[in-house]
């Protein structure tokens, strides 16, 4: 198990690094609900969801979740990510006066889909097909 390693100041340094990205993302809840949430940090081996629930979780909880990452973050295709993680430590996160539920993560496993993005060109074409 990874862990964060402090130094003298106040900096972490992690064995695997971390993105602070906010992503909309899609978990599978134990109860077959599905909650919407976003991501607050992502990296390889973890996530840090803020899920719309007040439900509490046991640690351990297995979560199915889905998101997609930007072309501004993997380069020329959006890439949908979906996995299992496992809840490793669980919060009420308070977000806008709203209760939501923080939920540190590991992942067990994810796959990656590249998403197409249409190029100019592409829409040109299907532009003018539908005229």
């Amino acid at each position: 198990m990874r862990r964060a390693i402090k130094t003298r100041g106040t900096k972490e340094r992690r064995a695997v690094r971390r993105y602070g990205l906010a992503l909309p993302v899609k978990v599978d809840a134990p109860t077959h609900q599905v909650w919407d949430g976003v991501t607050k940090d992502v990296s390889t081996s973890g996530l840090y969801l803020i899920l719309n629930t007040d439900e509490i979780l046991p640690l351990g909880t297995l979560l199915d979740f889905e998101m997609t990452l930007p072309s501004e973050v993997t380069g020329e295709y959006r890439v949908r990510v979906s996995g299992r993680a496992r809840a490793v430590r669980v919060e009420r996160y308070i977000d806008d006066e709203f209760y939501c539920l923080g939920v540190a993560s590991t992942i067990e496993n994810y796959d990656f889909i590249r998403v197409e993005k249409p190029t100019f060109e592409h829409q040109t074409e299907a532009n003018s097909r539908a005229v």
